[in-house]
């Protein structure tokens, strides 16, 4: 009895090692060996691949760590996220990887997970995107309307100026001194 139970937990812990294997090459630099028993290990889940910026990719960490009997039973799975993923992300987030699991008991999972968490990123990093180009189109128009308000208010008060200004016009004619009588500037039909 004690063999058959032996073998059986060789074959979680083969399954087990092998999704892990899987894991590190499709996750290379993003994937971490935590402890080997039981077997931890992080991914890091990036929004977009080509942005692995530290400063602006955003991305989820999800630490995996298998159960004695996975994939017949659930991994343990904790997310962390950073900036500008929030509490109400990481809520969904763990709700995805519960959701999923549960789908693909007994069978491999973690890729599934990753693949779901990776989705939800991108898509919020997409609103994000959306929502910070729109706030900077919003701040561009508002830096807009006050320049033409500024213009305005100095064309108003240059108009101001100009309408309050008073101008006389005066026509002066004179006739000319005896002086000039010798050499008329008069024309002669005058």
């Amino acid at each position: 009895e004690m063999c058959i139970r032996d073998r059986y937990q060789m074959d979680f812990e083969n399954q087990q090692k092998d999704e892990m294997e899987a894991m590190q090459s499709i996750f290379m630099d993003e994937f971490i060996l935590l402890n080997e028993s039981p077997l931890t290990y992080e991914l890091i889940v990036l929004a977009d691949p080509q942005n692995t910026d530290s400063d602006t990719a955003v991305k989820a960490r999800v630490r995996v760590e298998y159960t004695p009997t996975y994939p017949n039973e659930l991994p343990l799975i904790t997310n962390h996220i950073q900036f500008p993923l929030t509490i109400k992300d990481l809520e969904k987030l763990n709700a995805i990887a519960d959701e999923t699991c549960k789908g693909l008991i007994g069978m491999p999972m973690i890729y599934e997970v990753c693949e779901k968490i990776k989705d939800y990123i991108l898509m919020r990093n997409n609103e994000t995107t959306k929502e910070m180009i729109e706030e900077e189109k919003a701040n561009a128009d508002m830096k807009k309307a006050e320049k033409e308000k500024t213009f305005q208010k100095s064309f108003k008060i240059d108009r101001e100026i100009t309408t309050f200004t008073p101008v006389t016009v005066c026509l002066l004619y004179t006739s000319p001194s005896p002086r000039d009588l010798s050499t008329s500037r008069m024309p002669s039909s005058a």
